[in-house]
């Protein structure tokens, strides 16, 4: 995204940001999910058919396979959508700096009067923004607020 973020709808980006967030969990549940079904054949009891499989790579390179795709290709996508997700984030800061604080805490922004009408890069665009989108993108993406503020943090 090379446009100029004061050009970009910030709820627009707010979607994208939603959508990178999700994406990189559905990712990541694949991974962690690979990983518990090693784990699990790596304690097994001696002797069991759980125990003979983990001596089997093909075997397991295959769940991979099943369970996470690639796992060259899981790892690039992986870090195509976080550097999409920084890209994002960054523009949405620089389109609206009250956006992501009010990400991780909503409380703030919320306590003031519903606005009828706003203008770009105004506390009063977060405000619109979070009475419509607040729950929405709580419940869609989780992780969100983890992910947010090692941003902000990084920005520090």
């Amino acid at each position: 995204m090379s446009a100029d973020p004061t050009q970009i709808e910030l709820s627009f980006l707010v979607a994208l940001i939603g959508i990178k967030i999700r994406i990189l969990s559905d990712l990541e549940t694949k991974a962690n999910k690979f990983n518990n079904f090693v784990s699990k054949l790596n304690k097994a009891n001696p002797k069991t058919a759980a125990a003979d499989l983990s001596e089997c790579h093909t075997a397991i390179d295959c769940m991979q396979l099943y369970i996470m795709g690639d796992p060259k290709k899981h790892d690039q996508e992986v870090r195509r959508q976080e550097d999409q997700l920084q890209n994002y984030l960054m523009h949405a800061r620089k389109s609206n700096n009250g956006i992501l604080p009010a990400l991780l805490n909503s409380q703030p922004i919320m306590k003031q009067p519903k606005p009828t009408t706003f203008t770009r890069g105004s506390p009063d665009e977060v405000r619109m923004l979070m009475e419509y989108g607040e729950k929405f993108f709580m419940t869609f993406c989780p992780g969100v607020q983890q992910r947010i503020k090692k941003f902000l943090d990084a920005c520090q």
